[in-house]
């Protein structure tokens, strides 16, 4: 007898994946991401408090880049210029906000 998935042909795995993140809220994965490298740093012998974590905005809606303002986000990257630029935009006067391009610049 051949041994079955327990999710069948593994629909059922990515229905449960997607509910699952639906209910997670951006600062419950934020929060998350931060244990685990603070864990990560740890192994290596490293202060986790010298790693810094840049969040990619490539595709992220203006409201989210908000949302990850609220939860402590600071540092962002960005690989188009343009987009890059209209989010900049978006947060004046945001304390502390860093930007960088990740990869090559490339334009839209």
């Amino acid at each position: 007898m051949q041994d079955r998935h327990p999710y069948g042909d593994g629909e059922k795995a990515k229905r449960d994946v997607q509910e699952v993140a639906q209910r997670e809220t951006f600062k419950d994965r934020l929060e998350e991401i931060r244990e685990r490298i603070e864990r990560a740093a740890r192994v290596a012998g490293r202060n986790p408090v010298e790693i810094r974590l840049i969040a990619a905005t490539k595709t992220v809606s203006v409201q989210r880049l908000r949302e990850a303002v609220v939860c402590g986000c600071r540092i962002f990257g960005e690989n188009r210029v343009q987009e890059a630029v209209a989010k900049m935009e978006t947060l004046p006067g945001t304390s502390g906000v860093e930007w960088h391009f990740l990869g090559a610049p490339a334009c839209s």
